[in-house]
């Protein structure tokens, strides 16, 4: 679709091969595809029962290696939360 191209020319705007960048786990497939065709390091954070992204998951995965982004859907593909 042109959503998936949007995203493709987004990614190579923001970020460098090597970048580290976290999604929320499940995801949208097509972002974790895109970003390692890219050569992005997808750091996949594990949602907790609520389908929300928390801070010290991310400040976890930011402690062991700095990210250089983290992306946030809302609403979540497949968990449908949304951003309050």
């Amino acid at each position: 679709t042109g959503s998936s191209a949007a995203f493709n020319l987004a990614f190579l705007a923001m970020f460098d091969p090597g970048d580290r960048v976290a999604i929320a786990a499940p995801g949208y497939p097509a972002y974790r595809n895109i970003m390692a065709a890219l050569g992005i390091e997808v750091v996949e954070i594990e949602l907790n029962g609520d389908a929300y992204l928390h801070a010290e998951h991310l400040k976890a995965a930011h402690r062991e290696k700095k990210l250089k982004g983290v992306l946030f859907a809302s609403p979540a593909n497949p968990t449908g939360a949304v951003i309050p």
